[in-house]
């Protein structure tokens, strides 16, 4: 027996996998967030549009595609890449000065699920040069294990961990607020669970998923609803976008 079989002895196996968005579903930062995607549109010269204008046009189409939606007379007038370092350092700032809070029973639930036993991560499209300095005024960086930033393929990141951790995608969960994110769980053929009050609304949500959306505003029910969400698969309808 090698040294690195027995370490995997030693580690028990985790209860369950809980990945978790962060902005909108750990984070309560849908003013911040409008008001980036707006500051950009004002950077470029052209005018601010509406709350429900950018939850539709920003949050169904996928993040690579952001740039088409910035275009000046049909013309992209900035990179991806360019795009994203605009979008963090104005998101930056905007939290700087007013710091997004932590949602309502995060702290509690999240070091409870912790402490029984699951694997907690987190899993965001925003790097995580931004990311981790929130989690740690938070106060809950030490609750996960780990932080993927930057990743817009969450559903590889949840199957590639899973598996390291020898679990089912039955015993796998993620949290998030968006539409995208039911895709990711549902591309990964885990359980999903809303977080109300982010960016998508349940009723927008419901609308892409073809089984029953499990939802909760703040975390103090998720301990619950994680037992209830075990072994739900959803997926969406092959219709949608």
């Amino acid at each position: 027996m090698d040294s690195r079989e027995r370490v995997s002895q030693k580690q028990p196996k985790p209860r369950g996998l809980l990945g978790f968005d962060a902005n909108g579903t750990l984070f309560d930062d849908a003013e911040q967030f409008f008001r980036t995607l707006n500051d950009i549109f004002l950077t470029l010269g052209q005018k601010p549009r509406s709350a429900n204008w950018l939850r539709h046009h920003f949050m169904v189409a996928p993040e690579d595609r952001w740039t088409s939606i910035y275009r000046v007379n049909d013309e992209d007038v900035l990179s991806q890449e360019e795009l994203l370092g605009l979008y963090n350092l104005i998101y930056q700032q905007h939290c700087k000065d007013v710091p997004p809070s932590l949602a309502r029973g995060a702290a509690e639930s999240l070091a409870e699920l912790h402490e029984s036993g699951y694997h907690l991560i987190v899993i965001s499209a925003q790097e995580n040069v931004v990311t981790k300095p929130m989690l740690e005024a938070a106060g809950v960086s030490d609750i996960f294990t780990d932080v993927h930033g930057g990743s817009e393929k969450k559903d590889v990141v949840l199957t590639e961990t899973r598996k390291r951790l020898r679990l089912t995608a039955a015993e796998t969960i993620f949290v998030g607020d968006q539409i995208s994110d039911g895709r990711m769980a549902a591309s990964a053929g885990v359980g999903f669970i809303h977080r109300a009050g982010g960016v998508h609304t349940r009723a927008q949500i419901s609308q892409a998923l073809s089984s029953p959306l499990h939802s909760v505003r703040d975390f103090r029910g998720l301990s619950r609803l994680v037992k209830e969400t075990k072994h739900a698969q959803f997926h969406l309808h092959k219709s949608r976008p």
